[in-house]
């Protein structure tokens, strides 16, 4: 599972950067989007599955369920506020969640590897 979860958002993370090339703003926003749905996915399955790093990524959901909260209240009660903070608003919670769930998945699949011990089949 961590394999495919770290793979699967690096390239959601790699599209992203192309799209934003190719498509500008709206390939962040569609890149957005993927990434924000699997991470949420992920989530939810990993903290109903009771993996590793179960606490950091039931840090991520209730996070992210107050961030979904947050964007849909402030989408009904936008009544002229200015575009730039309301952009502000929504973009800067949505990718600082995705770059937290990342380092979660960064973490959780290279604490499964035993790369770059010395000798690990000797105990000093």
């Amino acid at each position: 599972m961590r394999y495919i979860d770290f793979k699967v958002q690096t390239g959601l993370f790699v599209a992203t950067a192309l799209l934003l090339v190719f498509l500008s703003g709206y390939g962040l926003l569609i890149g957005q989007f993927f990434i924000g749905t699997w991470q949420f996915l992920s989530s939810v399955i990993s903290v109903i599955a009771y993996r590793d790093f179960r606490k950091m990524k039931a840090w991520h959901l209730g996070l992210s369920v107050i961030a979904l909260a947050s964007s849909y209240w402030l989408g009904n009660n936008y009544h002229g506020t200015n575009d730039a903070i309301i952009a502000l608003a929504f973009f800067i919670p949505c990718w600082s969640l995705a770059i937290f769930y990342y380092v979660i998945t960064w973490r959780w699949y290279y604490a499964a590897s035993d790369r770059g011990k010395f000798l690990p089949n000797i105990s000093f």
